[in-house]
């Protein structure tokens, strides 16, 4: 009964880093076919500089927008890479190897931390500033995802099968809510796309 309960959280945890990663790629293409100007993406991201105070109402969208697309595509591969990890790893079997899960865990947490860091740096108009404000909860709810499913690993290793089912749980729920805020960051950005 646990082992099956566990592969099916397992499986819905992946099911939604997967759909996650789908909606960061369409995502990424409406950005890339905004505005007045073409959108290079570079990777890796150049190093950013902090805003002047006194070019506070100087926008910078397109700055933005480039560095959105960047980080987005890193953590959305973060989020593959874990899922798969997830997905091979035999956390019922008494030889479990959850160095990959574990990786790839600390890996998201930190993209998605530099991700929040990156867009902290921008100031941008009005119009972007909702889409911009789902993004850093979307970050914040994957970083979040990625303690849980670390936490959970670490509960597994032990053997605790209880506990590890129940970070995994509230890892679902975050992933659900990156999904959610994703979306809203879609809509608000064609609807940007749209105006410009």
């Amino acid at each position: 009964m646990v082992k099956q309960e566990f592969e099916k959280t397992k499986k819905i945890l992946s099911i939604f880093m997967i759909i996650y990663c789908f909606l960061i790629l369409a995502t990424i293409s409406m950005a890339l076919c905004y505005g007045k100007t073409e959108i290079e993406v570079t990777i890796p991201v150049p190093t950013l500089a902090p805003i002047p105070i006194n070019e506070t109402r100087n926008y910078q969208d397109s700055q933005w927008l480039t560095t959105y697309i960047a980080d987005s595509l890193v953590v959305g591969n973060d989020m593959k890479y874990l899922g798969t990890a997830l997905i091979n790893t035999n956390f019922t079997s008494a030889n479990n190897d959850f160095t990959s899960a574990s990786t790839y865990a600390n890996t998201l947490y930190k993209d998605s931390q530099k991700a929040m860091n990156n867009s902290n740096l921008y100031n941008v108009s009005s119009d972007l500033q909702s889409t911009k404000d789902e993004y850093q909860l979307e970050m914040l709810q994957a970083q979040s995802a990625a303690v849980y499913i670390y936490y959970g690993i670490e509960a597994y290793k032990k053997g605790n099968i209880e506990a590890g089912d129940s970070e995994m749980k509230q890892a679902i729920q975050n992933i659900t809510s990156v999904t959610e805020h994703a979306n809203r960051a879609a809509n608000l950005l064609k609807a940007y796309k749209s105006k410009h």
